[in-house]
């Protein structure tokens, strides 16, 4: 399934890497791996994460505070990215612009 993104994920996701990689170059790669791995398994068996409203759902990492929505369209998976902090939504880019 091809996989498409919002035009924030890029954004979102580099400036989290980049509190990451200030903390040590080793921990952001940690994210980025499980960040990687995750897109790759939702996207296989998007049903197997739960649904987040009517139309996404979402994935959560396990080791770091972040979760994603994507949502499966016919051929495509639309990714967009959800940072959160104490359970509060600081970005969720789907439907935005």
């Amino acid at each position: 399934m091809k996989v498409g993104y919002h035009a924030r994920v890029q954004t979102d996701v580099s400036e989290i890497l980049r509190r990451y990689d200030a903390i040590s170059p080793r921990l952001g790669d940690k994210f980025w791996s499980e960040l990687v791995a995750l897109i790759q398994r939702s996207s296989s068996q998007p049903t197997q994460f739960h649904s987040a409203d009517a139309q996404r759902r979402r994935a959560n990492l396990s080791r770091f505070p972040y979760h994603f929505l994507y949502q499966v369209m016919p051929m495509a998976f639309v990714f967009s990215w959800c940072a959160t902090t104490n359970g509060i939504p600081i970005v969720d880019s789907i439907g935005a612009d």
